[in-house]
């Protein structure tokens, strides 16, 4: 029997319509009765619909006792809802998240404008990320899919989306939009097979956390761009036997070449990308067998415009590339998408 779930959720950017995927989830803005609406605030919260069975609770120790939590179903439930949001933010060009870490800190709230010019008349607290209100645990209750009164989100042709539409949660974009592709993408991302399904996680992992450290940690944000799509390119390989030298008998690998192939094949083939893609494996070697970091890792980086803009420009382009590569790859698994529309 399904078990149907109603959660909160955050996004940078407004998510000003709707999103339902067959009868597996849906997602659309929170405006429930009592949602706060402060003046100043970044986490735009909104609501995700999905439903569970018992056949999908994985079994696990509750260190407290069965009879103090349902440690089991509890767990098996935020991983079902952390694989949907991850699938959205590894191939939408916007995080979709909630607060997992709960280890608190000294904060304020911002009441109005003059709060910072009144620093010295206030007292912090110590605070740990929740959103909360008055009547929301009722109002979270549900027993089916409700049918919330939103347009549908628009779609962006497969490739414009990740080609022409980084977004980088900028606060310049004033909604959120998905691929056209985004409902295909999933289709095959559900029917993977284990070992494959596997793979994919562990690549939206590293994805999703190149998104949530790109503006905090910029080195490592670009190395987990590269970790993801060197997962796929490793899974695509794994049946592919190394050459042998002719003089020695040794195994060949080419790990650059197996990296450009890539690209190639499920990036977009047109002259000049094997360069491009060149000077990315060029940068990940750099980050990963040199140390060296980002020009702009510092919060105040002495250097010309031009560096910065640099870094930005290759950490936004590597991390695009690799959603509409392995959104390609996907694809490809059943039917060709996305490398020339």
């Amino acid at each position: 029997m399904k078990k149907y779930y109603r959660r909160i959720f955050f996004t940078n950017i407004p998510l000003k319509g709707k999103f339902k995927y067959k009868d597996v989830f849906q997602i659309f803005p929170c405006e429930l009765e009592g949602t706060p609406k402060p003046k100043h605030f970044e986490h735009y919260p909104n609501i995700i619909e999905y439903w569970m069975v018992d056949e999908e609770v994985v079994e696990i120790e509750n260190p407290l006792g069965d009879d103090f939590l349902d440690l089991p179903y509890l767990a098996s439930q935020i991983n079902k809802e952390q694989t949907i949001l991850n699938l959205l933010s590894s191939f939408c060009n916007n995080l979709f998240f909630t607060y997992q870490d709960m280890s608190g800190s000294w904060g304020m709230p911002i009441y109005n404008d003059t709060i910072f010019a009144e620093l010295e008349k206030v007292t912090s607290s110590w605070c740990y990320k929740n959103y909360s209100f008055p009547g929301l645990r009722e109002q979270l209750q549900i027993s089916n899919f409700s049918e919330p009164i939103y347009d549908d989100l628009i779609m962006i042709k497969h490739r414009e989306y990740y080609l022409h539409l980084p977004c980088n949660d900028s606060d310049t974009m004033e909604m959120i939009y998905i691929p056209n592709s985004l409902e295909q993408i999933l289709d095959e991302y559900f029917a993977l097979d284990i070992d494959a399904k596997q793979a994919m996680d562990n690549a939206m992992y590293h994805l999703v956390s190149a998104m949530e450290l790109r503006n905090k940690k910029k080195t490592l944000s670009l190395i987990c761009a590269f970790t993801a799509l060197e997962t796929i390119i490793d899974y695509h390989y794994k049946d592919q036997l190394p050459d042998k030298c002719n003089e020695c008998g040794q195994l060949k690998y080419s790990v650059s070449k197996k990296f450009i192939d890539f690209l190639l094949n499920f990036a977009g083939g047109a002259k000049g990308n094997k360069k491009q893609f060149n000077a990315y494996y060029k940068k990940r070697s750099e980050l990963i067998h040199k140390g060296i970091n980002l020009w702009t890792e510092k919060l105040f980086p002495n250097i010309p415009r031009e560096k910065q803009d640099r870094d930005f420009i290759i950490s936004t382009e590597v991390r695009q590339i690799t959603k509409l590569a392995i959104a390609n790859w996907l694809g490809t698994r059943n039917f060709k998408m996305g490398l020339d529309k």
